[in-house]
């Protein structure tokens, strides 16, 4: 308990003096219920002020929306207007799982427990020293032991800080296979990250490629079964009814679905069938190319 309490930090906000007089805050305040925005935009941006500028979901409620509104007492309608406006004017970045708030990173200031102990010091000090040159002495020797624990507590932190290795193809084949995942292959996850220097869409560095790892496996499960609820279509499927009967009655369609389009050329049928088979492949094609982008899911530990 005593490290802990030692290596708390405290998070605040800065803001300028000019922020209300932005133009994306005086943009903000010109919609309707602006000020009520304006103020949960603020809270969010508090609530993710510890978290690297991430509000993750924790799925307790059916939306990352209703959490908030329940974290910060606001309205729900309220905090959807805001969350909307807000990703409309790339003020937030939204998925599933958590919502991003860039301002959060150029407007985020903190420090150790031991640095507030000093500035404490410091601020005591300034008062005591005019009257008692003692007590400044003892204030002064006070300050140096908490700037030396501050500096101990620093070169610790950079020494136990482990500088991140990007994973070989093997590490990552060996984590697919104790998961027992198939779905895509090492050297997939490996050529789009080296691609980024092995970092988010933010210029973060990466520095847990498991949880990231993981985040791709958890999202390729979800684009695999919903490709497994949209089933192929066959020709058929695009057919009028009409059209069906008639190419079975010609024999230009049989019961297992094949086409004999020189029977239906035959028979002036063959504009509709190559119509049909055309928007067939094309529903086919469309269903195996989809595409999934991965999530960046960082850690708040990663951005201190």
């Amino acid at each position: 308990m005593a490290e802990e309490k030692k290596n708390k930090r405290y998070f605040w906000l800065k803001l300028e003096n000019t922020y209300f007089k932005r133009l994306d805050q005086r943009k903000m305040c010109k919609q309707k219920n602006g000020y009520d925005m304006q103020r949960i935009y603020l809270k969010m941006m508090l609530l993710a002020v510890d978290k690297g500028g991430y509000i993750p979901f924790q799925g307790v409620y059916d939306s990352i929306q209703e959490e908030i509104a329940e974290e910060l007492f606001e309205d729900i309608e309220l905090v959807n207007q805001t969350v909307e406006y807000a990703q409309k004017n790339k003020l937030l970045e939204m998925n599933e799982l958590q919502i991003f708030l860039p301002q959060v990173l150029e407007m985020t200031g903190s420090e150790t427990d031991s640095a507030r102990r000093v500035r404490k010091h410091r601020e005591s000090k300034s008062l005591q020293c005019n009257t008692d040159e003692t007590s400044c002495n003892t204030e002064k020797e006070i300050e140096l032991e908490s700037e030396k624990e501050i500096e101990k507590e620093h070169t610790h932190k950079e020494k136990s800080k482990e500088k991140f290795v990007a994973p070989q193809e093997c590490e990552v084949e060996k984590y697919l296979a104790d998961r027992n995942v198939k779905s895509f292959a090492a050297k997939e996850f490996i050529n789009y990250y080296a691609s980024t220097g092995w970092k988010n869409k933010h210029g973060v560095p990466i520095i847990d490629w498991k949880a990231l790892l993981n985040t791709w496996i958890d999202r390729k499960e979800e684009s695999k079964q919903e490709t497994q609820e949209k089933p192929q279509k066959e020709p058929r499927d695009f057919m009028s009814a009409e059209l069906v009967d008639k190419l079975m009655e010609i024999g230009a369609l049989d019961e297992d679905g094949c086409l004999y389009f020189g029977i239906a050329q035959e028979h002036g049928l063959l504009d509709a069938v190559q119509e049909a088979d055309r928007k067939a492949n094309k529903w086919n094609s469309e269903l195996s190319k989809k595409q999934w982008k991965p999530v960046y899911e960082l850690d708040a530990d990663e951005w201190q």
